[in-house]
């Protein structure tokens, strides 16, 4: 499977929103998939700063980027489209 992600240059971070709820989302067939996907991201943004912005592709001015991934159950959220 390809999961394709915009690029977090372009998009305006919320700052308000509901908490990410992956049982409202569209398609609940990848609720699974993407339960496991957030886990991950997690707990790379929580393990090694160094290896998480390798695998991830971040550069050094990304490195704020970690935090909110690991904290991404909590984040506020918004339509792609708003």
């Amino acid at each position: 499977m390809l999961i394709l992600l915009p690029p977090s240059e372009g998009k305006t971070r919320p700052e308000r929103g509901r908490a990410l709820d992956l049982e409202t989302l569209g398609l609940p067939e990848l609720t699974t998939t993407r339960e496991q996907l957030l886990r991950a991201l997690i707990r790379l943004s929580e393990g090694r700063p160094a290896r998480a912005m390798e695998v991830l592709g971040l550069g050094p001015t990304q490195a704020d980027a970690l935090p909110r991934n690991a904290n991404l159950r909590d984040e506020p959220t918004a339509r792609a489209d708003a």
